[in-house]
Protein backbone atom coordinates (compact mmCIF):
# COMPACT_ATOMS: atom_id res chain seq x y z
CA UNK A 1 0.00 0.00 0.00
CA UNK A 2 3.13 2.74 0.10
CA UNK A 3 4.27 1.78 -2.35
CA UNK A 4 1.04 2.58 -3.96
CA UNK A 5 1.29 5.94 -2.20
CA UNK A 6 4.46 6.88 -3.34
CA UNK A 7 3.60 5.80 -6.77
CA UNK A 8 0.71 7.98 -6.93
CA UNK A 9 2.11 11.14 -5.65
CA UNK A 10 5.14 10.74 -7.77
CA UNK A 11 2.63 10.12 -10.69
CA UNK A 12 0.31 13.35 -9.57
CA UNK A 13 3.69 15.59 -9.49
CA UNK A 14 5.03 14.17 -12.65
CA UNK A 15 1.14 15.51 -13.90
CA UNK A 16 1.39 18.84 -12.58
CA UNK A 17 4.24 19.59 -14.14
CA UNK A 18 3.62 18.82 -17.28
CA UNK A 19 0.58 20.42 -17.18
CA UNK A 20 2.68 23.55 -15.86
CA UNK A 21 4.70 23.59 -18.99
CA UNK A 22 2.15 23.47 -21.89
CA UNK A 23 0.44 26.43 -20.11
CA UNK A 24 4.16 28.41 -20.16
CA UNK A 25 4.56 27.35 -23.32
CA UNK A 26 3.49 30.68 -25.69
CA UNK A 27 4.35 31.78 -29.37
CA UNK A 28 5.01 35.45 -28.73
CA UNK A 29 4.05 37.62 -31.49
CA UNK A 30 7.27 39.97 -32.56
CA UNK A 31 7.44 42.87 -31.31
CA UNK A 32 7.82 46.21 -32.84
CA UNK A 33 10.75 47.63 -31.95
CA UNK A 34 10.73 51.16 -34.46
CA UNK A 35 7.56 52.23 -36.31
CA UNK A 36 7.51 55.42 -38.12
CA UNK A 37 3.88 56.19 -39.96
CA UNK A 38 3.26 60.08 -42.07
CA UNK A 39 0.82 61.12 -43.67
CA UNK A 40 -0.39 64.27 -45.73
CA UNK A 41 -3.89 64.03 -46.60
CA UNK A 42 -5.24 65.82 -49.63
CA UNK A 43 -6.28 68.84 -47.17
CA UNK A 44 -2.49 69.19 -45.96
CA UNK A 45 -3.27 67.92 -42.63
CA UNK A 46 -0.43 65.67 -41.22
CA UNK A 47 -0.81 62.48 -39.16
CA UNK A 48 3.12 61.78 -37.56
CA UNK A 49 3.33 58.54 -35.38
CA UNK A 50 6.49 57.61 -34.57
CA UNK A 51 7.97 54.79 -31.99
CA UNK A 52 11.59 53.30 -31.18
CA UNK A 53 13.18 51.38 -29.10
CA UNK A 54 17.04 51.54 -28.40
CA UNK A 55 18.85 50.05 -25.94
CA UNK A 56 15.30 49.72 -23.73
CA UNK A 57 14.96 53.13 -24.48
CA UNK A 58 11.43 53.98 -25.38
CA UNK A 59 10.72 57.20 -27.46
CA UNK A 60 7.92 58.07 -28.95
CA UNK A 61 6.08 60.96 -31.03
CA UNK A 62 2.23 61.37 -31.17
CA UNK A 63 1.24 64.07 -33.76
CA UNK A 64 -2.41 63.98 -35.27
CA UNK A 65 -4.84 66.92 -36.44
CA UNK A 66 -6.56 68.25 -33.73
CA UNK A 67 -4.65 67.10 -31.03
CA UNK A 68 -2.00 68.44 -29.28
CA UNK A 69 1.58 67.08 -30.01
CA UNK A 70 2.61 64.88 -27.08
CA UNK A 71 6.44 63.28 -27.27
CA UNK A 72 8.89 61.24 -25.51
CA UNK A 73 7.85 59.52 -22.41
CA UNK A 74 4.07 61.00 -22.75
CA UNK A 75 3.71 59.53 -26.21
CA UNK A 76 4.91 56.60 -25.30
CA UNK A 77 1.86 54.71 -24.03
CA UNK A 78 -0.54 56.27 -26.50
CA UNK A 79 1.84 55.43 -29.71
CA UNK A 80 1.96 51.07 -28.43
CA UNK A 81 -1.63 51.64 -27.93
CA UNK A 82 -1.95 52.97 -31.58
CA UNK A 83 0.04 50.14 -33.03
CA UNK A 84 -1.40 47.11 -31.09
CA UNK A 85 -4.74 48.17 -33.01
CA UNK A 86 -2.76 47.78 -35.89
CA UNK A 87 -2.38 44.00 -35.43
CA UNK A 88 0.81 43.97 -37.58
CA UNK A 89 3.03 40.99 -38.30
CA UNK A 90 6.31 40.59 -40.51
CA UNK A 91 3.51 38.58 -42.61
CA UNK A 92 0.82 41.08 -42.97
CA UNK A 93 0.77 42.06 -46.59
CA UNK A 94 1.03 45.99 -47.37
CA UNK A 95 -2.21 46.11 -48.73
CA UNK A 96 -3.78 44.83 -45.25
CA UNK A 97 -1.31 47.09 -43.29
CA UNK A 98 -2.16 50.27 -45.21
CA UNK A 99 -6.27 49.72 -44.80
CA UNK A 100 -5.34 48.54 -40.72
CA UNK A 101 -3.89 52.30 -40.55
CA UNK A 102 -6.62 53.49 -42.54
CA UNK A 103 -9.26 51.84 -40.48
CA UNK A 104 -8.02 52.68 -37.08
CA UNK A 105 -7.79 56.69 -38.04
CA UNK A 106 -10.99 56.34 -39.43
CA UNK A 107 -9.84 57.84 -42.92
CA UNK A 108 -10.06 56.55 -46.92
CA UNK A 109 -7.28 55.55 -48.96
CA UNK A 110 -8.93 58.50 -50.62
CA UNK A 111 -8.53 61.49 -48.26
CA UNK A 112 -4.62 61.13 -48.66
CA UNK A 113 -2.08 62.37 -50.63
CA UNK A 114 1.17 60.80 -49.65
CA UNK A 115 1.64 57.45 -46.72
CA UNK A 116 4.37 56.00 -45.04
CA UNK A 117 4.70 53.30 -43.08
CA UNK A 118 8.16 51.82 -41.54
CA UNK A 119 8.03 49.19 -38.84
CA UNK A 120 10.70 47.23 -38.05
CA UNK A 121 10.06 43.83 -35.78
CA UNK A 122 12.71 42.69 -32.98
CA UNK A 123 13.29 39.63 -35.06
CA UNK A 124 14.61 42.16 -37.77
CA UNK A 125 12.01 41.47 -39.91
CA UNK A 126 10.93 44.77 -41.53
CA UNK A 127 7.47 46.18 -43.02
CA UNK A 128 8.00 49.39 -45.50
CA UNK A 129 5.13 50.93 -47.51
CA UNK A 130 5.30 54.33 -49.49
CA UNK A 131 3.19 55.88 -51.97
CA UNK A 132 2.39 58.95 -52.97
CA UNK A 133 -0.66 60.44 -55.39
CA UNK A 134 -0.72 57.80 -58.20
CA UNK A 135 2.65 56.70 -57.29
CA UNK A 136 2.10 53.56 -54.89
CA UNK A 137 5.17 51.87 -53.90
CA UNK A 138 2.88 48.93 -52.45
CA UNK A 139 3.51 45.61 -55.07
CA UNK A 140 0.83 43.61 -53.57
CA UNK A 141 -2.23 46.32 -53.66
CA UNK A 142 -4.55 48.07 -56.23
CA UNK A 143 -3.61 52.00 -55.26
CA UNK A 144 -1.92 52.34 -58.70
CA UNK A 145 -4.99 51.82 -60.20
CA UNK A 146 -7.19 53.30 -58.02
CA UNK A 147 -5.36 56.64 -56.99
CA UNK A 148 -6.67 60.36 -59.18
Amino acid sequence: MKWMLKSFVLLLGFSCFFISMNQSISYATPSIIDFELEMVLKDYSTYDIEYEMSENVLDATYNVPNEPTIKGQEAVEKVQSFIGTLQLLPSTSNMQAVQNVLTQLQLSKDDIHFFKLEATFDGGATLNIHWAGKNCCCNDCQHNNERD
